[in-house]
């Protein structure tokens, strides 16, 4: 049964894994996929790099009293500026910006075109449809590149092309960093069967570190991914003005990467990162991040389909074995832990790893196997503990019932061998009873005293196997394991001799009859299980250890007592109780003769007849079982001036007699045969 289980539970979680994956595959849920990545892929760790350096077209440059309106600058104002760069003798310079039309001035466009020709570490900037104008500065010493970034479907950019169909130019980045490398005159080509993009046949190396660089990797859209080093504004800026006018410490520019760009709102080339917050990120530090990316090494590496499969199989599998393993409340706490687990320690190794793992779709794994785990245990293990619950809570205790939910495996069918408790109750003489009232005032009354005794046995512990007739038979160590299970039956017996006498005087004032009970109890070797069908089963005890305790409740008649006890359940309580010994009994049925004793009261707990009754009659039976007749007739007569009604005394005093005048057969060892049950 449990291996068809976890065989089930193999199925469901197969399933989950294919349809998690399915959903990762075509990107269902890729907004909200983007949203976990970009929460944990870029953190502290990241610094901006010193080495590159944005020359901003920004307000201050903007002033009327700096130079005015960006759309009046001449192309002689940006070949000024790339003089002072040169001069301050910048590495490599790019413009990140697009000269679609001729000026008014052809001289000013002339003066740029001079400037691209005296220097060769010149990248221009250009859109993916290209323009005669960039066609023009080509033809001298500067690079052309296309600058433009794709946005997803959350508006934000996260990665680029980097060859383009139509357009002979390669990406900006690229174009910068081949100038910087010293790479201009290499052919750079797009390998889609490894999907990485060469910039150059053999490793080359960063220029003031040991890395190396040959090639990029890319996903399966052939795009690369930017990494990100800092909220927008985090790399050092420079105002154009300030560069022209010469106010720069020229150590800020010198063996610098330098860009050139827009960082005013008024020019509207700004867009969301998955680090702005809410704050967008001017396109030329775009391009500046994905530099970093490139020279750093840091590069954001996608996950393959396999290794995404194989990532969403493990954690789903590994959830639904969890989840099922644990109850409802612990399954939700495991939940959360796992939760936060992998999302702490994904957030721990993915900036280290630099690997865009889709964490959203693990997750979403580990969610779907929570929900259908709960879904399945409620529709079959909590359906089959909601049966269990209904069936048992009319023979056990809430708690108990709540141990067998737990572990429902100790109701399969068959039996399991423990020592435990079996306690027998009847009323006295309940067939006359019952010819003296109606049915139905003696069917009430038999529900009032069922009830009251089997919310006793409850608090106690006990199981409750069944009524018979007048009759409660219950056990203790079974279902649940009950370590002081002849205490609690001892405790339940007790009490539940003292509720009736609180309910005798009840039914005495509504005239009803007076019931006496008989109990019957014995700790011994029993076998606890359910005897029927799959369908219908009763949870019972059986074995020679319950027949005795069965025959102990029929012989309290013949010694005129209430409850009686086997010497075994003695032995494991007599610490707790007082009792007082009543025989050793060969009851029918039996060919071992069993120690009893009747079960007094708490220990410490004796009234004062009794207290002043047992010496004599403790002295009586020891005298009895050494056959000294006299002398245990002195004692037990001394006990019945104390009380003339004692039954055991009575029965001693009247075997006494008898043996004076018939002795026992020779070698009599103090037993007696109890003919009737």
């Amino acid at each position: 049964m449990i291996f068809l289980k976890k065989i089930k539970i193999l199925f469901i979680a197969f399933f989950l894994t294919l349809g998690v994956f399915l959903i990762a595959f075509f990107n269902l849920f890729q907004k909200w996929n983007w949203v976990v990545n970009d929460t944990i892929l870029y953190d502290e760790m990241n610094t901006p790099s010193s080495e590159i350096v944005i020359v901003a077209i920004d307000d201050k440059s903007l002033a009327d009293d700096a130079m005015g309106r960006w759309q009046e600058w001449e192309r002689s104002d940006y070949a000024d500026l790339i003089g002072k760069l040169e001069e301050y003798e910048a590495a490599v310079i790019g413009l990140d910006i697009t000269f679609s039309e001729h000026s008014k001035d052809i001289e000013s466009d002339q003066q740029l075109a001079d400037v691209l020709q005296k220097y060769d570490n010149i990248v221009i900037g250009q859109d993916s449809g290209g323009n005669k104008v960039i066609s023009e500065f080509k033809k001298n010493n500067a690079s052309v590149g296309v600058v433009e970034f794709p946005v997803e479907e959350d508006q934000k950019v996260r990665k680029t092309e980097l060859s383009f169909e139509n357009v002979p130019y390669e990406h900006f980045t690229i174009a910068l960093i081949k100038k910087y490398l010293n790479l201009s005159e290499t052919e750079s080509f797009l390998d889609s069967q490894n999907q990485k993009y060469v910039i150059s046949e053999q490793a080359v190396r960063i220029p003031g570190t040991a890395q190396k660089i040959s090639s990029i990797p890319l996903d399966k859209e052939e795009k690369a991914y930017i990494n990100f080093f800092g909220p927008p504004n985090a790399y050092t800026y420079i105002s154009f003005i300030d560069v022209i006018r010469g106010e720069v410490n020229p150590a800020e520019i010198k063996g610098k990467i330098i860009l050139v760009g827009e960082d005013a709102s008024s020019l509207y080339d700004e867009k969301n990162v998955p680090v702005s917050a809410g704050k967008p990120m001017p396109g030329v530090e775009i391009h500046a991040n994905f530099i970093q990316t490139i020279l750093d090494g840091k590069f954001l590496i996608p996950q393959s389909k396999t290794q995404e499969f194989v990532a969403i199989a493990l954690a789903v599998f590994l959830s639904c074995y969890l989840f099922y393993l644990f109850t409802p409340f612990i399954t939700t706490l495991v939940f959360i832990v796992v939760v936060l687990l992998i999302i702490f320690l994904w957030a721990e190794l993915a900036p280290l790893l630099g690997r865009i793992v889709n964490i959203f779709y693990i997750l979403l794994g580990v969610v779907v196997s929570y929900i259908t785990i709960f879904v399945y245990r409620y529709a079959t293990v909590e359906k089959a503990r909601q049966k269990i619950e209904k069936a048992f809570s009319m023979y056990v205790s809430k708690d108990i019932v709540a141990e067998i939910k737990k572990h429902p495996e100790m109701l399969n069918l068959g039996g399991e061998k423990r020592v435990m408790t079996a306690f027998f109750s009847d009323i006295q003489g309940f067939t006359s009873i019952s010819e003296t009232i109606s049915p139905e005032v003696l069917v009430a009354l038999l529900n009032e005293y069922f009830s009251a005794m089997t919310k006793i046995l409850f608090k106690y512990g006990g199981t409750l196997d069944k009524y018979e007739g007048d009759a409660i038979m219950a056990f203790w160590n079974a279902p649940a394991l009950q370590p002081d299970h002849a205490l609690q039956a001892c405790l339940t017996a007790l009490k539940m001799q003292q509720h009736l006498e609180i309910l005798r005087l009840k039914w005495k004032k509504e005239g009803k009859p007076d019931l006496k009970v008989r109990m019957g109890i014995n700790t011994g070797e029993m076998i606890a299980g359910n005897v029927g069908s799959s369908d219908r089963f009763d949870y019972t005890i059986m074995g020679d250890a319950v027949n005795l305790s069965s025959r102990l409740e029929g012989a309290n008649k013949y010694y005129g007592t209430y409850l009686m006890v086997s010497e075994t359940t003695y032995a494991a309580t007599k610490d707790h109780f007082e009792y007082r010994e009543l025989d050793l009994l060969k009851v029918k049925g039996k060919n071992n003769s069993v120690r009893v004793y009747e079960l007094l009261t708490r220990k410490g707990h004796l009234d004062d007849t009794m207290r002043q009754m047992l010496p004599h009659y403790k002295a009586g039976i020891e005298a009895y079982y050494q056959q000294k007749w006299d002398y245990a007739l002195t004692h037990f007569n001394k006990v019945l001036e104390i009380d003339a009604t004692d039954g055991p005394t009575n029965l001693y005093v009247s075997r006494c007699q008898k043996f004076k005048e018939k002795p026992p057969v020779e070698n009599w060892d103090g037993s007696y045969e109890l003919k009737a049950k």
